[in-house]
């Protein structure tokens, strides 16, 4: 949370935020998790569903020339983590790039899960001013 959330936030207020302009963030609990769901395969698929909407798994299975069972998995997987949209129409990638920050922790974590904070109701108005003015004086 920084900069890029009090701007959405402030968007939000005046009512600029929608559907259409909304920017979706993707998070991983850990890089290795990201290498996992982000393989060399996945990204050529990626790349390819971009260019091209497939219909269903089975036509881009042969246009990428693998495995259905592969593919499947391949997509469910990228579904799963929202890389990979899937609706009546097909499979799509409705994105130009996909924007990687990332920290490395280099000490092993002391036990499995990620941290977690309490974080007041998104769109309560008091505590949200006081949150952004917090932000904003950090």
């Amino acid at each position: 949370m920084g900069r890029r959330f009090v701007d959405a936030w402030h968007r939000a207020e005046r009512g600029e935020l929608t559907d259409e302009n909304a920017e979706r963030h993707v998070g991983f609990e850990t890089f290795e998790t990201f290498s996992r769901i982000v393989t060399p395969k996945r990204l050529e698929l990626l790349r390819h569903v971009h260019r091209h909407r497939a219909r269903s798994i089975r036509a881009l299975a042969i246009a990428l020339g693998r495995d259905y069972r592969r593919v499947h998995e391949d997509v469910a997987a990228l579904v799963e983590a929202g890389l990979l949209d899937r609706d009546e129409s097909g499979l799509h990638a409705d994105y130009e790039a996909v924007e990687i920050q990332t920290r490395v922790a280099l000490e092993a974590p002391r036990k499995a899960g990620a941290t977690s904070i309490r974080v007041p109701k998104l769109f309560d108005p008091e505590l949200g001013r006081t949150l952004v003015n917090r932000l904003l004086t950090t």
